[in-house]
């Protein structure tokens, strides 16, 4: 707590009359954020005692109606006034991981204490995560807690500031942490302690246990923008009975969260859609029911949205159309002689979609050629490398779709290409050379 001198850095001029002033203040300096300070009225406040970082503004106004605000400023306690915390011992269990948000940080140091404040775990208000603490050299009575100082007063000693205790063990230790709803905004100070409770314990933010480790992080705590629907689903969704159908929303705020609903009538009761078969994307703002079929007639679906400062919101519904598979007649007429047989086809063929999928290949770092040669004098054959490299592709044919040609690139390099050889070998077993000694002619 120390006391603050705020002043205006440009004065009125002298002799200015018919105007008045009002000081602000605000915990996250956001626009709409600020509440008058009650008193502070002239060009000059102190604060006799600020405990947290604090946003100021000048409010001034003439007596014409016009207001003029300030640029706002932020003056921060400093977070140099923590208590010391750590081990005394350099032996035995200390903190080997410490995973949070964004930060995942491993070390094997033998220090009792250890600053990674460098090191920002980025949240948002009323955020739930998960932390999870790995212990080296662990021992059955070790124990993980971890403080986030939220009002940024320099001490975790303030109530809800200790976020996490987990129970005794080897670990590793995993807890979900809550970010306050009503948490400033801005960064502040995470503190991480594993004592060995049985031999020296400490619980406390502050002080040494005898064996353990205590860690510091920084943490940046974003504000939480509410959830809201900025693209609803069609009023009718139609699909080709044997197809697929597809709905999709679209939402803007922290942390959408979605889930999709079903009802089988207008008049029916809203469940929420099964994470299965025909469904996908229940859990996202797509949702897909491949195949679909003419009893889902009638059915209505809705997307149900919420974030991490958002009660649940309901999407507009979409009801389902199912179009007929149309029907084809072999041939569409004939003459027939007198005696005569004419064979006709009837099918029911789902009417083809042109487009093409794209696949790549299997290996996901590059692979290297084996040359089918050795040291000169050239040429001196290698048998053991004149299998090559294999790698398949694996290729999902859509339901009902027609393959009417593939397309395959491949890119590489080697040492001499006219030694290069590469085929394309067809699941009926069919090869086809795609490069063969620099031409696609050569070759068995």
């Amino acid at each position: 707590a120390i006391p603050v001198n705020l002043s205006v850095q440009n004065s009125p001029v002298a002799g200015t009359t018919g105007l008045t002033y009002q000081w602000q203040s605000s915990s996250t300096g956001l626009v709409g954020s600020y509440t008058n300070i009650a008193g502070a009225t002239s060009t000059t406040y102190t604060i006799a005692s600020q405990t947290v970082s604090t946003y100021y503004q000048l409010v001034v106004a003439c007596s014409g109606g016009s207001t003029t605000n300030s640029t706002p400023l932020l003056v921060p306690i400093s977070t140099s006034c923590y208590c010391n915390a750590g081990a005394t011992s350099t032996a035995f269990e200390k903190i080997g991981n410490f995973t949070f948000s964004n930060v995942n940080r491993t070390s094997t140091s033998t220090a009792g204490y250890e600053n990674f404040l460098t090191d920002t775990a980025v949240v948002i208000q009323g955020q739930t995560l998960p932390a999870t603490t790995t212990i080296s050299n662990a021992f059955g009575s070790d124990q993980v807690i971890i403080w986030i100082d939220f009002n940024k007063n320099g001490s975790f000693n303030d109530p809800g500031e200790l976020v996490y205790t987990s129970p005794l063990g080897t670990g590793p230790h995993t807890g979900s942490i809550t970010i306050p709803v009503t948490a400033p905004t801005g960064t502040t100070r995470m503190r991480v302690r594993m004592h060995d409770t049985g031999l020296g314990p400490n619980a406390t933010s502050c002080g040494n246990s005898t064996y353990g480790q205590v860690e510091d992080y920084t943490v940046k705590i974003n504000p939480c923008f509410p959830v809201t629907f900025t693209a609803q689903p069609p009023a009718t969704t139609t699909a080709l009975c044997g197809g697929s159908a597809t709905i999709s929303v679209a939402a803007t705020g922290s942390l959408p969260l979605y889930n999709w609903q079903y009802k089988t009538s207008a008049t029916g009761v809203w469940l929420n859609v099964p994470a299965a078969a025909p469904y996908s994307g229940t859990n996202s703002n797509t949702l897909t029911i491949n195949p679909i079929n003419s009893s889902f007639v009638g059915y209505q679906y809705r997307a149900t949205v919420a974030g991490a400062c958002s009660a649940v919101d309901f999407s507009n519904p979409s009801i389902i159309a199912i179009t007929p598979i149309p029907v084809s007649i072999t041939p569409t007429s004939a003459t027939i002689c007198a005696g005569g047989v004419q064979q006709i086809t009837i099918n029911n063929i789902a009417s083809p979609v042109a487009g093409s999928v794209t696949v790549n290949s299997a290996f996901a770092t590059p692979i290297a050629i084996p040359d089918a040669g050795g040291a000169s004098p050239f040429p001196v054959v290698d048998t053991t490398v004149l299998a090559g490299i294999n790698s398949t592709l694996a290729v999902t044919v859509p339901a009902g779709a027609t393959v009417t040609g593939v397309s395959v690139r491949m890119s590489g390099t080697h040492t001499y290409f006219g030694d290069l050889i590469m085929s394309l070998k067809a699941p009926n077993g069919g090869i086809v050379n795609l490069d063969y000694f620099l031409t696609v002619t050569g070759g068995g």
